[in-house]
């Protein structure tokens, strides 16, 4: 077993950051269990967890010091309540250090706590249909100490930081103790509740109610087994819910947690907690199970925390509830993890990557200025795709898209900028959780659930504005020899395009077809390849980015077409330095 992930993790290039408050915000008591969550602007947001004590916990055969045995909570001398607050922060893109917590204010829905354990524990934090959450466990308003996922709005910004609304979870059946449910973070309102066999749950916002308790009322909402299966893996322990469930190419991952429990001599109860990557399709079949490992050799660790960044990924946990951490993890590594099976399991080649983000401090780095740039405050693309759009049309302000594959609103998406600019267009997906983010996100774009494959492409723009002209078209849906089926669909003879982005997924690939082909075509109409073998990072060629100079004949000279390379870290084709 790995028992210190942190040390493969450092020694293999990663990074490991303490997370810190300043100490006059916590008293100095403990901090742990940080969820994170990358936005669509890529800005790194934490939820840390402070509690208010600090926990004793002998390990590594120390001996107990107190009649309570292994474990006790050292609390100040004028609050010996076992309390949790959640504070709010950005961590620094480079360094991952903590940048201006800002404490959750939650008065207005706090009741009188009845149990020992207050507040909201383990949250993890999100954002679904561009309404930011947060979601953890309360046991502090029935006398029994019940617990309850609670699901609250956060309204922040740098002035304030409170609960809008806040509903706690009925679960589908009657249970004493619900905790650690995983957000699917493509899938919103949809939770794992149980990873072995997997059952998600849906929550209905909609089905409002209330529940009188002691101290007060409860805003509860309903809840149903949307997805459950009998494939329940024979494991030694239980797999307990941990991290957000995050995209992962074609996959969802995630990772997981279980405990041994024993008992000490007189009785007293303890435990060994340990974790492990789980990889899904998007069906839900089960792909890859790492085996346990720990991340700091402890017996209490515990992670909240997943998310991808450029090729690694950030890992958040606790260590022993005094104190918190930000693993930056290559995702390379997974390769020297340990997996279930009769021989090593390896996950396959990642297919996604965090977008490359351009700010408006990187405006005297970009290479092919346009007029405009000048007033972008970010883009949003994967590799700065609508940048070079804007580039090779001198920073126009009116033009039309037809977006192929349209994936998020924003996260990622290459029209959305665009948008913001005047543009309109059409964009296409097919994939309907896709479709109802567009109709919350970006309510005054088109977005339609068709099958990039089947259409009618003339008949489609004619019913929906578009001329025969377009300025540009954008051509990325899964696997890469669909989008070259979508490619031979379009009527070139009819259709013409100012720029086109074309996602050939070569580095996918076994060998040359989809690229060879997809290129071929487009030299035929007459298009000029201005960037070929475009990469997110310094080893996934997946896109070629093409011109129409029928239209295109006073395109920005500052743009140099490149294409003798392997492989175009996009970053260096458009930014100095």
């Amino acid at each position: 077993m790995i028992d210190n992930l942190a040390k493969l993790v450092i020694n293999n290039g990663g990074t490991i950051t303490p997370l810190l408050i300043p100490s006059e915000l916590t008293d100095g008591t403990g901090l742990c269990n940080v969820s994170i969550f990358i936005d669509d602007n890529g800005d790194i947001l934490a939820n840390i967890r402070h509690v208010h004590y600090s926990l004793y916990h002998s390990e590594f055969d120390q001996k107990f010091y107190c009649k309570w045995g292994c474990l006790s909570y050292l609390n100040p001398e004028d609050d010996i309540s076992l309390k949790t607050g959640n504070y709010l922060c950005k961590l620094d893109p480079d360094t991952l250090e903590v940048l201006s917590p800002q404490k959750i204010d939650t008065k207005k829905y706090d009741i009188p706590p009845v149990w020992e354990f207050h507040g909201l524990e383990d949250a993890r934090i999100f954002r679904w249909d561009n309404k930011f959450y947060t979601c953890g466990v309360r046991r502090d308003v029935k006398e029994n100490g019940e617990g309850r996922m609670e699901l609250c709005e956060i309204e922040w910004n740098d002035n304030f930081c409170f609960e809008k609304t806040r509903d706690r979870i009925k679960p589908p059946e009657n249970t004493y103790l619900e905790k650690n449910w995983m957000p699917i973070l493509d899938m919103p309102y949809h939770f794992i509740r149980w990873a072995n066999p997997i059952e998600i749950v849906k929550v209905n916002l909609e089905d409002k109610s209330t529940e009188t308790v002691t101290k007060g009322t409860l805003n509860m909402v309903s809840s149903e087994v949307a997805i459950k299966k009998d494939d329940k893996i024979d494991l030694p322990l239980g797999l307990r819910g941990s991290s957000p469930v995050i995209p992962f190419g074609d996959y969802r991952i995630c990772i997981t947690h279980e405990c041994k429990f024993f008992h000490h001599h007189g009785f007293k109860k303890d435990a060994q907690y340990y974790h492990r990557f789980i990889i899904w399709d998007k069906d839900w079949n089960l792909i890859h199970l790492s085996k346990p490992f720990k991340f700091m050799a402890a017996q209490i660790e515990f992670a909240c925390g997943l998310a991808i960044k450029d090729d690694n990924f950030i890992i958040t946990y606790g260590y022993q509830d005094n104190a918190a951490y930000a693993l930056k993890m290559p995702i390379s590594l997974l390769d020297q993890l340990e997996w279930e099976g009769d021989s090593p399991i390896k996950p396959e080649k990642v297919t996604w990557h965090e977008p490359l983000i351009y700010k408006k401090q990187d405006y005297s780095k970009y290479k092919f200025p346009f007029p405009g740039l000048e007033n972008i405050e970010q883009n949003y693309s994967q590799c700065y795709q609508d940048l070079f759009v804007l580039s090779c049309l001198n920073g126009k302000k009116d033009g039309t898209y037809l977006e192929i594959g349209a994936g998020r609103p924003f996260y990622g998406n290459n029209t959305a900028l665009l948008s913001q600019l005047g543009w309109k267009g059409i964009s296409i997906d097919f994939d309907p959780n896709l479709i109802t983010a567009w109709k919350f996100e970006r309510p005054k774009d088109k977005c339609l659930l068709l099958d990039a494959t089947q259409i009618d492409y003339i008949n489609l723009c004619q019913k929906n504005g578009l001329s025969r002209y377009i300025d540009y078209l954008q051509l990325d849906i899964d696997p890469a020899f669909n989008t070259f089926k979508t490619l031979e669909k379009i009527p070139f003879d009819t259709l013409d395009f100012g720029v086109i982005t074309y996602e050939h997924d070569y580095y996918t690939d076994n060998n040359e077809e989809w690229r060879g082909k997809s290129r071929a075509l487009l030299l035929s109409k007459g298009y000029i390849m201005m960037a070929s073998n475009i990469s997110p990072d310094r080893n996934s060629p997946y896109e070629d980015w093409w011109i129409n100079k029928k239209y295109i004949k006073d395109y920005n000279k500052n743009i140099i077409a490149n294409l003798d390379q392997k492989v175009l870290y996009a970053k260096d084709y458009m930014l100095n330095g």
